[in-house]
């Protein structure tokens, strides 16, 4: 069974931090054709979020009772957008807000299908123009992929 993304785009929208003046949480939690087509034509209404797989590895074939099962590491990104001009009464980082509230509400959580909960695996920037600045926080788990003998 794969990694329900669906599971970590509702914790995603728990997040309830002041990541832009006047919101708390994302405006809003959406997949990756979303963010692609905010990304390519500059249509992201910040503060936005956009939950995917960035990446999956499957370990060698195993064989059991059961037929065969192979473990698949996958890789959850998160990736989101803030408007790139702070308010000027505005004290603290939006990014560390968004980035340090996206971790603390995934880490240890373990979405439908995961056989593991989800662990910190990266961050970074990926981006500024159009007046948004985009980051991106990776969460790691894994998945059994299971098929006859």
């Amino acid at each position: 069974m794969m990694i329900d993304l669906s599971d970590v785009r509702a914790k995603v929208r728990e997040i309830d931090a002041p990541i832009a003046p006047g919101v708390s949480g994302f405006l809003t939690v959406s997949d990756w054709s979303s963010a692609s087509d905010a990304m390519e034509n500059g249509n992201a209404v910040p503060p936005a979020a956009y939950v995917t797989l960035g990446r999956e590895q499957p370990d060698k074939n195993r064989l059991s009772s059961g037929g065969r099962a192979q473990r698949v590491n996958s890789v959850v990104s998160v990736l989101f957008c803030l408007a790139s001009e702070r308010a000027d009464d505005e004290r603290a980082d939006p990014m560390e807000i968004a980035r340090g509230s996206i971790i603390a509400k995934l880490v240890g959580f373990k979405p439908g299908g995961a056989v593991a909960a989800l662990d910190y695996a990266g961050y970074g920037l990926r981006g500024e123009g159009g007046g948004l600045v985009w980051g991106e926080v990776l969460l790691s788990t894994s998945w059994d992929l299971r098929g006859p003998a």
